[in-house]
Parts: structure tokens; sequence; C-alpha cells
């Protein structure tokens, strides 16, 4: 066969990585590509040819798509294999617009509505016979199905869909444990905003086992198992220690499931079932590459191969017919999951031995039958790389938990309320982007307070203007009767600040930057949580941390502390009168 110049995607994910190792060893010419500002370890692979970064497809997901579409018109790729579902999103979308000899390696549009919606994955499973946890499809992303969930009890597990906002991020789902129907009913009034799809079920207990297919024209070209053994964090997540097994039952229930939809192309089923013997519960189907693709190709079967193999020719150039057994009981390790694995054990108050966690991560890290994800004997740099990279984390942590202990960082002491005597005629709110918390004050202080005669206008130290309200956050502030559409991000300046009588800030990085910026407004500055006589002055920003893990449960309770203290103002601005 002759070699394909390869664009693979997301080189940055584990997945990614395997698909470097297993093309550029099968002979292709593969340009890995990155988002920017990273330095995966796949680049420093043997078998990677190229390499490049791009924008980030989940924040920028528009200028992905414009970059992506370049990139393939220059003639130098035969193939572009997207590789996380940010990146398959966009190709999906675009496919269209690349030139007619590109091959795009994913399935298609039909079988993607069921990977990319855990939503339509769990309806079609249960439609093909398959045991699915107790569900309710709460919303389709366009209406509304039924969203009490006292038939459930609780706690519920709720499951997200990703979503394309108009803002132009593509933002991943989320499966997060809840507690109560309010809690439920703010994610469900996100998902609304964002137009995604939900599903709430029942926990389901055990561990998980992915099988893992590969079929074309109609029949099952690979098929491979595997059991979870460590997660992160240790109560459910991604998996950072895993083993080889021949379940008979899955795979074959598996297998009926993609008959039953035609499915053409590479698949991961995850179920989750308590024991061996316990019923197996379908969780998800992902039509993409996998993170713990590694533990595959130690045991001999190359998916990533086979695949290109079947869309670039039809059928793979070998039987595999010949490639059915494989290792049971192969484990193989990502060491720096490892890690966060036994952290998350020894955080928590109850479940594994601790002594036992180190003791099995030691005993793990001696044994020489056990494969890791990242080291391979014949390509050692990415290892490497990522070891250091590793070790980089690990010493600032330690080096912030040191600094921590013997340096305590003090908030800013500010005036309180009863320095100013005179009634303040304007007041201003003031955080990083003026996108959440301060635009959030503003317009719940002029609703609700207007007729205490003082104005609010509210302001950020960001650069950057006109800058919408996320959508995610505007879902909250509607649960508190507030329409934030309208409002655009501006900048502090010298002026707004003059025409205030008193300025109110969220947190310590507010207060620093407005006396680094402005130094003469000082005398008018105030902590907003200072009001409520909290020890906790600092108010944090739920959409600073990390814009894609944007948390409204953690955004309500910040709501209710901004107006807890928002209350107390205008009782003080009352008796002032």
């Amino acid at each position: 066969m002759k070699p394909l110049r390869i664009l693979v995607t997301d080189v940055q994910e584990l997945a990614g990585l395997g698909a470097v190792r297993s093309l550029g060893r099968a002979g292709h010419i593969v340009t890995a590509v990155h988002t920017s500002g990273f330095h995966p370890a796949a680049i420093n692979s043997r078998w990677c040819k190229n390499s490049m970064g791009y924008p980030d497809p989940w924040k920028f997901h528009m200028q992905f798509r414009e970059w992506l579409i370049n990139e393939l018109e220059t003639g130098k790729y035969d193939a572009v294999l997207p590789t996380a579902e940010a990146a398959i999103f966009a190709v999906k979308e675009i496919r269209d617009q690349f030139p007619q000899d590109i091959i795009k390696i994913l399935p298609n549009d039909e079988h993607l509505k069921l990977t990319l919606s855990k939503f339509h994955a769990n309806k079609t499973a249960k439609n093909a016979g398959l045991t699915t946890p107790k569900t309710i499809f709460v919303f389709d992303g366009k209406n509304e199905c039924d969203g009490d969930l006292s038939s459930l009890g609780f706690p519920v597990i709720i499951k997200t869909d990703n979503s394309l906002t108009s803002e132009g991020t593509y933002i991943k789902g989320r499966t997060v444990r809840v507690n109560s129907q309010e809690e439920a009913d703010l994610i469900f009034e996100e998902c609304k905003a964002l137009g995604c799809s939900v599903i709430a079920q029942e926990p389901v207990k055990g561990s998980g086992v992915g099988v893992f297919l590969l079929r074309w024209n109609g029949k099952t070209i690979l098929k491979f198992a595997h059991q979870r053994l460590h997660e992160v964090p240790w109560t459910g997540g991604a998996s950072s220690f895993r083993k080889s097994v021949h379940d008979n039952e899955l795979i074959d229930l598996s297998e009926k499931f993609l008959e039953s939809i035609d499915y053409q192309g590479a698949a991961m089923i995850e179920f989750r079932r308590d024991g061996t013997e316990g019923v197996p519960y379908f969780m998800e189907i992902n039509g993409r590459l996998w993170g713990s693709i590694a533990l595959c190709l130690h045991a001999g079967l190359d998916f990533p191969k086979t695949l290109v193999d079947c869309e670039s020719q039809g059928e793979p150039e070998s039987p595999i017919n010949k490639q059915k057994s494989y290792p049971s009981n192969l484990k193989c390790r990502n060491l720096s999951g490892e890690i966060n694995y036994v952290s998350s054990v020894l955080k928590s108050k109850s479940g594994p031995s601790k002594t036992k966690t180190i003791l099995e991560f030691f005993a793990l890290s001696l044994n020489p039958l056990v494969k890791y994800d990242y080291f391979w004997w014949s390509d050692p740099m990415p290892a490497l790389v990522q070891a250091y990279l590793t070790s980089i984390d690990i010493l600032k942590g330690f080096k912030n938990r040191i600094k921590s202990m013997f340096v305590s960082r003090k908030t800013p002491v500010t005036p309180k309320l009863t320095h100013f005597e005179s009634k303040p005629n304007k007041i201003l709110f003031i955080c990083h982007g003026n996108i959440c918390r301060s635009a959030f004050a503003e317009f719940y202080w002029n609703k609700n307070f207007s007729k205490s005669g003082v104005k609010a206008i509210s302001a950020g130290l960001c650069k950057e203007m006109n800058r919408p309200v996320p959508l995610r956050a505007q879902s909250i502030a509607n649960v508190f009767g507030l329409d934030l559409s309208g409002h655009k991000s501006k900048s502090v300046t010298k002026e707004i600040i003059d025409e205030c009588d008193l300025i109110f800030v969220m947190d310590t990085e507010n207060y620093e930057g407005m006396l680094d910026k402005f130094p003469h407004s000082e005398s008018k500055l105030i902590f907003l949580g200072s009001l409520s006589g909290e020890k906790n002055i600092e108010i944090s920003d739920p959409c600073r941390k990390c814009p894609m893990k944007f948390d409204p449960i953690e955004a309500k309770n910040i709501f209710d502390r901004i107006i807890n203290n928002l209350n107390l103002l205008n009782r003080y601005i009352s008796n002032q009168s």
C-alpha cells in the first residue's frame, strides 16, 4: 500500500499519541497537530514527521474550522484523522468543503449523532434491547421532555451533551452527580440556554468495562475489551490503569448493537456493572479513537492502522481473522494518571486503604510485565517528555504548598461602609472581565434597589470590550429574574472611577489591579464580600477558572453571595437617607 500523508489532530491527547505511533509505524507520513501553546509528548515520537499548532477547537471552534480548511487545501495531505470530539464535530460540519480527494476518517453523520450525544445513544441502545440505567430524557436540545426526577430518587447522575455556542466555543458535555431537584434544575436551565440535550440517570455501582470494535462492510474486523482497575478520581472518571479481558457477553452485546444501527468505523462501547456476574448497563458509545488505545496496541490489535486501511482501500491489506486472539490480563498504566489516582485516594475520607494504595503504586511501578500509555521501548521519547512535564507540575504543586505554609497570603483590608458618611449617588462594581459577577451585581441592584436613588454601573479590568455575558452565566442569572443578554463588557477608565462614589471589587486580584492601574481609586475601594462579615470576603469567578468547566451550581452560590451583600448595602444606604 502506498504511504498516506495523514494529518492527525489533538495529539496532546492519548488517542492522538496512539494514532501517531500506529500510523507512523505502518509507514504513513504523519503530521501531528495540536492546540497552540502546548508541547505534547507525541511530537517527540520517532514516528512523527511534522507538527504544528492550531486554534483550540474547543475554545475557538470557528477559527479552527477555517484553519483546517486552509491547511487541507495546501495539497500536503491525503487524509485527516480527528481524534477528539471538538475536532470531530468540526470535520463533520465542514467535510464537504475539503478537497474531494481528502480521506475523512470518521463515521457518517447519522452515526455521529449517536456517538456525540448521550441522549440519542441511550435512546438507541434502549431500543436495541441493551440494559440502560433508569433514565429520564429531560431535554433533546429543542423540546423539553421531562424534568421531574422524583421517580429516580437522589442522588442522580446528570449527563449533558456537547454543544456549539453562539460565542464560538464547543462546550464538552459533563457528567454530574446532583443531590436535589434544585441542583438539577440549574443544570437544566443551562442546557436550555445552550440548546444541548440532557438526560438524568440513576447511579450504577461497579466498574467500567470497555468494548472496542472496528466494523466495516457489515462485519467486525477487530474486537477487544478491557476492564478499568483505577479511575481518576477513584470514585469514577477517566481510566488510569486497566487490563485486557475476554468478556464475550459484552462483546456480543456490542456487536449486536452496532449491527442494529449498521455502524461502520471504530467505536468504543462503555458498560458498567458490579462484579463479573452483575447486569451490564450501557453507559455510552464513542465513535473515535480512545484514550486507552495503548493497551490495544500493546495487545497486538492495531485499530488506527486498520481503520485507515479500511477507509483508503475498503479492506485491510492482511486478513484480520488471524488476529482475533489477544492476551488476557495484560495491564497498562498512565503514570501521571496513576499519581492523580493516588492523590484522590489520599484526599478522600473514605474509599480504598491509603496504605495499600501507596504500596500498590510502587509494586506496579516495579512490575516489568505492566505496560504504559506513554513509555514504549521502541519509542521512548514521548515518555521522557511526559515525565518531565509531570515532574514540573508536581514541583509547582509542592512549591505552592510550601509557600502557603510559610507565606500567608493576606487579603487587603479596605475601609468599612461606616467610613463613608455621605450617601453615594453612583456605585461601581468591578471584576476581571465584566461578563459575570460585576454585570450581575449591576443589573440586580438597578432592578431591585432603584428606589434607593443610587445608580449602579459595572466595568472590568480586562482590556477586551463589548463581550457578551456567556450563555451559561445568563442561564443562571435568569433563575434570579435577570436578563443579561443585552449586556456588553466595558473596561474601567479614570472617567468612570471619578464619577462614582464607591467602588466594590470581588477579589484580591481585582483590588490589586485597581491599585496598579488607578492608584487614586484606593480611597473608594471596598470588597463587596466584606459587607456580610464573613471570614472569606473574596467572591470567586465562576467563568475565570476555566470557561469550559463552568459549574452552574457554583455560579448560583456565588450569585447568592452577591445578592446577600447587595441587600446589606441597600439596608445601609436606606439608613443613611
